[in-house]
């Protein structure tokens, strides 16, 4: 057994990353990592008493996936693993949501993973996310902004997802590789900085070593720290939300004297726990600070609605439930008007796109069927894009929204197509949509969502 063997084996020990009888998808991209994963997990399996299978991910992204998905099915077959292969097409996703391909591959990536993992019963998805990741990762969370959570970067086991790896760094993974005939697979893409993860990685965290060679050493410290400081935390909630609220059928009470009696480090992470849990959604920085000094200080009656959760203050307590869907509150305007659409918390005024003017949406007035309406959403919805159309209620299991969040939704469509789901997707590639009429012009969408004030509201350029 070699030192980086006994390494990994002690770390998923005192993991408890592997329970006998598991079966352990690998996601394999033929780089250095996951092949030294797979080469690894293929050999610890009888120690461990685990299944392993294969699986490549292609992203539809470089012509070298085709070389790649080759490597790794033959890797399979000298390992005697099963080898899987799936297709994401990340350009397409990019064109629909315009997400950045970074943020869709992975999001695809994982989403085709996990359908895979439970299709073919395996417990388990092994990831090969190692030390230097975990550094560049907290960065990351830092520069984009974050708290404790985020400061505990990648967990060596969340959810499904296990990372044996993450004890270990990219230098000791190149040397176990040495022992072995296989030459990786390099992704070119890997050294593209205008990518952020490769930008941090080849030029903000080289920089900062100039400063403290040991500035990846510190941050995975930082993070292991944050994690079981985080962890510490969850187990604390839990018992204070025993403690201070109630439910009856889909609503939730919360006493406000007892929030009001908790420290406001608690109170955060309340607000954000029974947000994340009741509408799937994180909510940001802004968002958590405007809720915990509403729910102490709001006026009885008052109400917030914020990613299709209703919250309404009494005397003694705050009332979350699901926003209603209402089919009454639906909204239409017709492509001149100059009235706003408003429906929930979305404000949307549409407008001609002026000659030589550039804006964040636009939609070509030849796609339309008829007049942009903001509403909830109905039976047989479906969303557009190049080469076909998508279920929107098949959209939203793919992307797992809560099936509690989804009839309130706000949506903008006509009387065929939906053209965006907010906080979900918004489309901006009409390429592949069908020509309904000869319009010419093009109109703007200019997004506005209800601040703290339910009188207004503030521009949204990316919804």
């Amino acid at each position: 057994m070699t030192d980086f063997v006994a390494k990994v084996n002690a770390f998923v020990r005192e993991q408890a990353l592997f329970t006998p009888g598991d079966g352990v998808l690998i996601g394999c991209s033929g780089g250095p990592d996951s092949l030294a994963l797979a080469l690894y997990l293929a050999a610890v399996q009888k120690e461990f008493r685990i299944t392993a299978g294969l699986a490549y991910v292609h992203h539809h992204l470089r012509a070298a996936a085709d070389t790649e998905v080759e490597f790794v099915r033959a890797l399979a077959r000298d390992l005697r693993l099963p080898f899987y292969r799936l297709d994401a097409d990340v350009p397409q996703a990019v064109r629909m949501t315009g997400e950045s391909v970074e943020t869709a591959a992975r999001e695809l990536r994982y989403r085709a993973l996990e359908k895979l993992r439970e299709q073919e019963g395996y417990t388990l998805l092994a990831v090969a996310h190692h030390a230097d990741d975990q550094a560049e990762t907290v960065l990351h969370h830092v520069l984009r902004g974050t708290g404790l959570t985020g400061l505990g970067g990648m967990r060596a086991r969340n959810g499904s997802i296990v990372r044996p790896f993450l004890g270990v760094t990219r230098a000791e993974i190149e040397t176990y590789l040495t022992h072995f005939p296989y030459t990786p697979c390099l992704d070119e893409t890997n050294t593209d900085t205008t990518y952020l993860r490769n930008a941090l990685r080849h030029e903000v965290l080289p920089y900062l070593a100039q400063y403290n060679p040991r500035i990846r050493e510190h941050l995975v410290q930082l993070a292991t720290t944050a994690a079981a400081d985080d962890e510490y935390l969850d187990h604390v909630i839990a018992d204070v939300l025993t403690r201070i609220t109630h439910r009856e059928a889909e609503t939730i009470a919360v006493s406000r004297d007892a929030f009001n009696d908790l420290p406001n480090a608690l109170q955060r992470r309340v607000v954000r726990k029974l947000w994340r849990e009741e509408s799937g959604t994180t909510l940001s920085f802004a968002h958590t600070e405007r809720l915990v000094a509403w729910f102490a200080t709001g006026a009885t009656s008052t109400e917030q609605t914020l990613y299709g959760l209703t919250a309404v203050l009494t005397a003694t307590d705050a009332w979350l439930a699901p926003q209603a869907a209402d089919v009454a509150e639906t909204a239409a305007v017709t492509q001149t008007a100059q009235d706003p659409l408003t429906l929930g918390d979305v404000r949307v005024r549409i407008r001609t796109l002026a000659e030589g003017e550039t804006a964040p949406w636009v939609i070509p007035a030849r796609v339309l069927t008829g007049p942009l309406t903001l509403r909830y959403r109905r039976a047989g919805d479906r969303i557009p894009f190049p080469f076909g159309t998508k279920k929107l209620s098949d959209y939203f299991i793919d992307s797992k929204v809560p099936r509690r969040c989804r009839d309130s939704v706000v949506l903008l469509a006509d009387d065929r197509h939906v053209y965006a789901a907010f906080d979900y997707f918004t489309l901006h590639d009409f390429s592949g949509v069908a020509t309904v009429n000869d319009r010419p012009e093009r109109l703007v969408i200019d997004v506005q969502r209800r601040t703290n004030n339910a009188s207004e509201y503030r521009q949204n350029t990316g919804d």
